[in-house]
């Protein structure tokens, strides 16, 4: 640990959440960093950018940048390391704080689907709401050797700034995916196309953006295909900026 710094995170276990993370679910790069961008959407993000690897060789990383709300310290601990934690509060109306986007996550296991292409997830998060920035690390061996640990597994902190007005212009989260188990290195053109289909209706109804090694995903992929979700029934007041509902729904 870097002298001077003696804070620590500790990771909080829900009975066996841990055993059905569905990690096996996340073994492509699509998949994984898909759910890992609806976390920055929840975020109320106007920016996520994804940085891909130009060779699957050792030592290559993935990294997942936003531009979202961040976490303090204690939403580190309370949210993110806490694996039971449900993000859908609301229910199935469940809203962004900024934005009042509908919320995308699930059941608070999606910030693992890193695992699912990776051995350890480095975090980087500075907060909006007060400029305070913790950096620490997560590795899939030690969570799995630890899974029916209720409260401990200790998470060291690699790097901390107390809050700061002047840092919280610099708010967003920065995911290192780190020794990767990618087979073959990424076509970032294939992959924004897959981004495209996930995300370009997000993209087109708010103020979204996502990127491919610092490229827009195509804004006029063939929409045969993508992914959409739609709540059982809308609300005047919760449709999303720009979105337009017919006489047939």
């Amino acid at each position: 640990m870097p002298t001077g710094i003696t804070k620590k995170l500790k990771l909080k276990f829900h009975g066996r959440v841990i055993d059905h993370l569905g990690i096996q679910m996340y073994q492509s790069p699509v998949a994984a960093i898909a759910e890992l961008i609806s976390n920055a959407w929840d975020a109320d993000a106007e920016e996520v950018n994804i940085t891909l690897p130009a060779k699957a060789e050792p030592g290559a990383v993935i990294v997942i940048a936003d531009t979202g709300n961040g976490m303090t310290f204690e939403e580190c601990q309370e949210r993110y390391l806490n694996v039971g934690y449900d993000c859908r509060e609301g229910g199935t109306k469940a809203q962004s704080s900024e934005k009042k986007r509908p919320v995308l996550g699930r059941k608070g296991i999606g910030k693992f689907a890193g695992f699912g292409i990776a051995q350890i997830m480095a975090i980087d998060t500075t907060s909006r709401k007060n400029g305070e920035r913790t950096v620490f690390e997560l590795g899939l061996d030690r969570m799995r050797g630890e899974q029916y640990i209720e409260a401990g597994g200790e998470i060291d902190v690699t790097s901390y700034s107390p809050p700061s007005e002047e840092m919280k212009q610099m708010h967003g989260t920065k995911i290192t995916l780190q020794d990767l188990s990618l087979q073959r290195a990424q076509s970032p053109e294939a992959f924004a196309r897959s981004m495209s289909r996930r995300f370009l209706l997000a993209q087109r109804a708010a103020d979204f953006k996502v990127l491919v090694n610092g490229a827009p995903i195509p804004a006029d992929s063939d929409l045969d295909g993508s992914e959409f979700v739609f709540p059982g029934a809308y609300e005047e007041s919760e449709r999303p900026p720009g979105m337009e509902i017919d006489s047939e729904g």
